[in-house]
């Protein structure tokens, strides 16, 4: 299997930290290697040709799992970038970032499932997860 499958069926939103962690624990750069690997494979999968990260049941079909995922890899994929730092990883957190303030909220400030827009399914998950990207997007 190769590592675009594996990240789409393991959770590579969670692996990226942990492998990051990994290597700040015991330094190893087998961890950096294969959670590059896995990041690389997320992007090529997940973003779009402005490097916005996306899920499958956009706009409108997104369960709460389903929504939380971007917010988690991107939290997760900002921490692979503290310990190995990236200019494309760098690119898709900050242009996820900017696209949600910019055309993913709403009058009240919510921020809705589709982070390239326009602002649809709003809810506590959907807010949480965009929220992820915008914090990570802080510390670049």
């Amino acid at each position: 299997m190769g590592y675009r499958a594996i990240a789409r069926t393991t959770g590579e939103q969670f692996v990226l930290g942990g492998l990051a962690e990994l290597d700040r624990a015991v330094s190893n750069e087998s961890y950096v290697d294969a959670a590059a690997k896995l990041a690389n494979a997320s992007i090529a999968y997940f973003a779009d040709d402005n490097d916005i990260i996306h899920e499958s049941c956009e706009p409108d079909s997104c369960d709460s799992n389903e929504t939380q995922f971007k917010g988690i890899f991107i939290r997760n994929l900002k921490l692979l970038h503290s310990v190995a730092p990236n200019d494309v990883y760098a690119k898709v957190i900050n242009a996820s970032a900017n696209s949600i303030w910019q055309n993913d909220r709403n009058a009240q400030n919510q921020l809705g499932v589709d982070w390239a827009g326009p602002v649809s399914q709003v809810d506590a998950s959907t807010h949480s997860s965009a929220m992820d990207a915008l914090v990570a997007a802080i510390g670049i």
